[in-house]
């Protein structure tokens, strides 16, 4: 019984679409043709990459165990190890204090809201509703829409992505946004590598044990010697195995892509519409 009827209602849906072959035809071409004339209309965009590998210092890996726990305590190290370095390094790269002071150094509040912008005047539109954007919305704009971080856990690269209408804009951001990161991080380290040193000439005044004091002197050295590269040092955060380079294909709209899924969708809507009309047409003959 449940097999005549699993017939039937197969039976009925083939007639169904038999019967409404021209109706569902022409659905579904109007939308592949809409799909199709949207994706050539759409503004294209295109994603610019930069390859990095982090710089993970080796610091604390040659001392004793008297020197580590200076060096805990200091701030310089020893608590992260590899794996907590290259977090750190990746959630500075994303921050907000690092975004908010690019987007200012870029002039990117105009380029990220262009309507809200009057580039004739220089002045930001006072339409009803439309206020100067904040720094939170381009950060969220940037972040959401613009700048992409991924990390590779199986090698640990990093690639820094940026996507944009220009092309040539998006490989100059994205190379801007490392030399930034690694400028932003290197004055941070050798802030930090100050104050280590401050902290551990004080320590060297208060103590007078000599395994102390040794290991006092060999951080001291240490962070001097870090401060210093730190300075010469142009790759400091990031390492750039791959530059940036304009790219010369458009990461979206897929073309492709976009005419299947108007393809799809215009099946899914002309059968509907053709099962409502046979419904329709069914409900007027009982009537």
């Amino acid at each position: 019984m449940n097999e005549a009827r699993r017939e039937l209602s197969l039976s009925d849906i083939a007639g169904l679409l038999l019967r409404h072959k021209l109706l569902i035809s022409g659905i579904v071409a109007i939308f592949t043709l809409a799909a199709i004339l949207y994706s050539f209309i759409v503004t294209p965009v295109y994603r610019a990459e930069v390859l990095l590998a982090p710089v993970v210092s080796d610091a604390g890996s040659a001392l004793n165990p008297v020197a580590e726990r200076y060096l805990n305590l200091s701030g310089a190290g020893g608590v992260g190890a590899a794996t907590q370095e290259r977090a750190e390094l990746l959630a500075a790269l994303r921050s907000r204090r690092f975004t908010y002071a690019f987007i200012r150094n870029e002039s990117l509040l105009p380029v990220l809201f262009p309507k809200r912008w009057d580039s004739g005047k220089q002045e930001w539109l006072k339409s009803a509703g439309q206020d100067t954007p904040t720094m939170w919305e381009a950060y969220e704009r940037f972040d959401d829409a613009v700048r992409h971080v991924h990390l590779d856990e199986e090698t640990g690269l990093i690639t820094l992505s940026v996507e944009w209408v220009d092309p040539e804009v998006a490989a100059t951001w994205a190379n801007a946004l490392v030399d930034r990161a690694n400028e932003y991080l290197r004055k941070q380290a050798v802030a930090e590598g100050e104050s280590s040193l401050e902290y551990l000439s004080q320590e060297l005044r208060r103590t007078s044990a000599d395994e102390i004091r040794d290991a006092v002197f060999r951080l001291v050295e240490m962070q001097m010697r870090n401060v210093m590269l730190a300075n010469v040092r142009e790759e400091f955060g990031f390492e750039i195995l791959d530059p940036a380079v304009p790219p010369e294909v458009r990461s979206r709209p897929n073309r492709r892509a976009m005419a299947v899924a108007g393809f799809v969708l215009g099946g899914f809507v002309g059968v509907v519409v053709a099962a409502y009309r046979e419904g329709r047409r069914r409900q007027t003959g009982l009537d």
